[in-house]
């Protein structure tokens, strides 16, 4: 069976964000995963508070690591992919939350039976069609080996549906890519 980090994007000193990862781990404990995972919350711009803290705790092993906010989540995505030695990076953006039991257990589900790929769970036709970046999984090398920068707005953008975006680069390689 493979092995599973979810990486958690979270905002540390905004109220609106402190209520997002609430919500997250409300949720996440209502609704098992079904699969062993670990967490790592990556804190844009600062350490997480120590209210949060306590609630993230809750999930089990959980990690945290500051990055800059630069790229925004994708930019946390791949910072937080160099810490994972899993087989599995599950990148969930500071809003996204589970709603069924068993979520987790259906992303390796879905990657036991088609092999090692860029998986995604929501789609977007938002200026070209893509995966959207949250609530995606591959394996942490994918996005270790993105080749640009991913530092500003322009940069996140380009990654997600720019005209070589990081799973049109995959999908050229051969990888799997699937909704």
């Amino acid at each position: 069976m493979p092995t599973v980090t979810v990486v958690y994007v979270h905002v540390p000193g905004d109220h609106r964000y402190e209520a997002l990862g609430r919500r997250y781990v409300e949720t996440a404990l209502a609704h098992p995963p079904g699969h062993a995972c670990r967490h790592l919350v990556v804190c844009q711009g600062g350490p997480v508070r120590h209210g949060l803290f306590a609630d993230l705790a809750a999930l089990g092993e959980v990690g945290f690591h500051e990055h800059d906010n630069s790229g925004w989540d994708i930019g946390a995505f791949i910072a937080g992919a160099a810490h994972v030695s899993d087989d599995i990076v599950v990148c969930m953006g500071g809003s996204a939350y589970v709603r069924r039991a068993g979520w987790l257990a259906r992303m390796v589900e879905v990657w036991d039976v088609a092999g090692p790929g860029l998986y995604g769970s929501l789609s977007s036709y938002e200026g070209r069609p893509h995966l959207n970046t949250t609530g995606f999984w591959c394996a942490p090398a994918m996005l270790q080996r993105y080749p640009l920068p991913v530092r500003r707005l322009s940069d996140r953008y380009a990654f997600e549906h720019g005209e070589f975006a990081w799973w049109r680069r995959l999908e050229l390689e051969g990888v799997t890519v699937r909704l």
